[in-house]
């Protein structure tokens, strides 16, 4: 999608391109930390997971009295929350640390037949222009028949939904070979909890580019817009 129209799969290849130039280097000499950096990076899997539930009553409650997409809106809050951490959008490009200046979301959709597949939104500062063109990115996803993974493409964070079980803990696959820098996010079944909604969330970052604090962070920011 650029400028709200849906991409083609003609475009698809300068789209990425396009996107993929948006980052700066990050100046590892006033970095605070550089030093962790150095260490992570080495590391076979540096890759950590933390799991946790927030409270979502004021976005659940919103998107039935509207009757508009809770996954639409919830996958809008945590990707505007996720381009305000600035560690969120360091990756490791060419052995080199950069920062990308916007970060856009690859999710997994449920496709009627039971089978998924990979749906791509872009960040947008307003919401219901997220809303308006992630419907069509949906709408696009529905017709096709097989996965279409954006290799190489960096500025993506990866979302899943597993809206039929109420996780404590999720591990995703992995494929061997390079460094994973992509930070992986899932939302679970919600439930209720006293007088409030909850929803258990994880997420998975590269230890090289993030640690313990930033990730609390992404869960702190984000129930402060769905609670």
């Amino acid at each position: 999608m650029k400028n709200g129209k849906i991409l083609g799969k003609e475009s698809l290849v300068n789209f990425n391109k396009q996107m993929s130039e948006n980052y700066k280097s990050v100046d590892l000499s006033n970095w605070n930390r550089t030093s962790a950096f150095e260490f992570y990076k080495e590391y076979e899997d540096p890759s950590f997971n933390i799991s946790g539930n927030i409270k979502i009553t004021k976005l659940l409650e919103h998107c039935k009295k509207s009757k508009e997409s809770f996954f639409l809106h919830s996958l809008y809050k945590s990707l505007k929350v996720v381009n305000a951490i600035p560690e969120f959008r360091f990756r490791l490009k060419n052995d080199e640390l950069v920062e990308f200046e916007k970060i856009h979301v690859g999710s997994t959709f449920l496709k009627e037949d039971n089978s998924f597949g990979f749906c791509y939104f872009d960040f947008e500062e307003n919401v219901q222009d997220f809303i308006v063109n992630g419907k069509k990115s949906i709408d696009l996803l529905k017709s096709s028949v097989k996965l279409e993974p954006r290799k190489g493409v960096l500025d993506l964070v990866y979302h899943s939904v597993i809206p039929w079980v109420s996780f404590t803990s999720i591990k995703h696959a992995r494929k061997g070979g390079g460094i994973d820098t992509i930070p992986k996010i899932a939302f679970g079944k919600y439930f209720r909890q006293n007088n409030d909604w909850m929803m258990p969330v994880s997420v998975e970052g590269n230890h090289a580019m993030m640690d313990g604090f930033h990730v609390g962070q992404y869960f702190k920011q984000l129930e402060e817009l769905t609670a």
